[in-house]
């Protein structure tokens, strides 16, 4: 399956979804010399029909590319990582849109394409007025500009008259012959950049498709031009994004360490950011000279890491939803237990009720929960200001994760409550059902969230019967 298909992949996960896409018959292309040795590999400038890149947050990669060979790959992803997280993006990257200008403030402004409102970072015009806008950016959520350019395998097609070569096209030959080649093809009023894969392609292929991209471009302008009201008029690169609970971060280290020294937990410490990344790089240096060591130098780091988990009692819940929408929570911290466990209290303000349990919420309200790194679902037990108690919720959720101040989990909408009386209810299967459908999520996710939820609703009732 898939030999025709190349991928280009770049970030921390890299090494580990580039071995997953081998194995399934895909090539990769444009990589690294580092991941080329691991993969043992050859090197090659192909032009990529699918593109692999962190999100901003390293939780999780950004695939686009052509539409029929993405969704190849995001099925290999959905087969091999069963508990990954994925949501089309709100708009395509490189889509091009007429966008009608609602809201302008100095050099930016927030315009509505129709499908959605986007802030316009760069040229854009006065509020009312409507203009072509390409999404540039999808992470977290779609971002515009009105600077317009359609991207081919080998070149990128500008306005301004500039010629750009790719800093990965090292041959001086080779860029003074691609930057003649742009000076004397390139549209009047119009620039060519020079992607990568321009660098070993045939002249006449790159000449081709400036042609190609010349005339696609005056095609959108003249379409643009009898338009009003804001619609889309190039559909752009299909556009995912997987998000790569704590689960899944630990197979990827798994596929990881059959090709390259890995420590435990090398995906999550990556995503914690660059200080604890030079870290893991050092320990993955000396294990590859001490295999002996692995485990030993896996411990050290993970304590610290959890020890310097929490500067004060001051503890943020990034509670996020199947569609990717974070909503963040806020608690002190009253309890650790071997770094793994903790007990936070979080109050409440009057107004609203208490999910599921139908309680109305009072002044003086407060929670505690119960959180264990690694667990599937954590406790809440609400109580009022007099200390009685109003309902327990058990939230199910992917693997917790501990960051900086921070735990973080993907809700898996199901959940489990029980009254004060001690009755126990399921609640919520039709979200976590009506995520399947969307394809948030596999059905093998799905089976998941709904056992754990079966399980605690059936310890619950057997330890009111005891």
């Amino acid at each position: 399956m898939g030999e025709e298909i190349q991928i280009r992949v770049r970030g921390i996960y890299a090494t580990a979804l580039s071995k997953l896409f081998l194995e399934h018959g895909f090539s990769i292309t444009q990589s690294s010399a580092i991941l080329a040795e691991r993969l043992k590999i050859e090197r090659t400038m192909n032009p990529p029909n699918v593109e692999v890149y962190d999100t901003k947050n390293r939780q999780g990669v950004i695939i686009t590319g052509e539409r029929e060979p993405l969704g190849k790959v995001v099925s290999v992803i959905r087969e091999g990582l069963e508990d990954v997280i994925i949501r089309k993006a709100e708009a395509n990257l490189n889509a091009i849109y007429v966008g009608r200008i609602i809201k302008k403030y100095d050099e930016k402004a927030i315009a509505d394409i129709g499908c959605l409102k986007v802030p316009v970072n760069e040229k854009a015009r006065e509020e009312g007025e409507v203009q072509l806008l390409r999404v540039y950016e999808v992470d977290p959520r779609p971002q515009a500009t009105g600077e317009i350019a359609i991207a081919g395998k080998y070149v990128v097609l500008t306005f301004g008259g500039h010629i750009g070569i790719s800093n990965k096209i090292r041959n001086r030959e080779v860029r003074d012959i691609l930057y003649h080649l742009g000076n004397k093809m390139k549209p009047a009023g119009m620039g060519v950049i020079f992607r990568t894969a321009a660098g070993k392609a045939d002249l006449s292929l790159i000449a081709k498709e400036i042609e190609e991209l010349e005339e696609e471009m005056r095609r959108i302008l003249d379409i643009s031009a009898d338009l009003d009201e804001p619609t889309l008029v190039r559909e752009g690169d299909e556009t995912v994004i997987a998000e790569f609970p704590a689960s899944i971060k630990r197979q990827l280290d798994n596929i990881r360490e059959r090709v390259a020294p890995t420590i435990n937990g090398h995906h999550y410490y990556k995503a914690l950011g660059s200080d604890v990344a030079q870290i893991v790089d050092f320990a993955e240096e000396l294990i590859s000279r001490h295999p002996e060591l692995r485990e030993e130098a896996s411990q050290l780091l993970q304590k610290m890491v959890i020890d310097n988990a929490f500067k004060n009692d001051e503890v943020r819940f990034e509670h996020v939803k199947l569609n990717g929408k974070v909503i963040l929570l806020h608690g002190k911290l009253l309890q650790k237990r071997d770094h793994q466990e903790m007990i936070i209290k979080r109050s409440f303000t009057a107004g609203g009720y208490y999910d599921g349990l139908n309680i109305p919420k009072e002044a003086g309200d407060y929670g505690i929960t119960q959180v264990k790194v690694g667990e599937w679902t954590f406790k809440t037990e609400y109580y009022s200001k007099k200390g009685e108690l109003k309902g327990t919720f058990y939230n199910i959720n992917t693997p917790i994760e501990l960051y900086p101040n921070r735990i973080r989990y993907i809700d898996l909408e199901i959940d489990v409550i029980q009254f004060p009386n001690g009755t126990v209810k399921i609640i919520d299967k039709n979200a976590l059902e009506e995520a399947f459908i969307k394809g948030y999520i596999t059905e093998k996710l799905k089976r998941k969230a709904e056992r754990v939820a079966e399980l605690i609703a059936e310890k619950t009732v057997a330890n009111i019967k005891s």
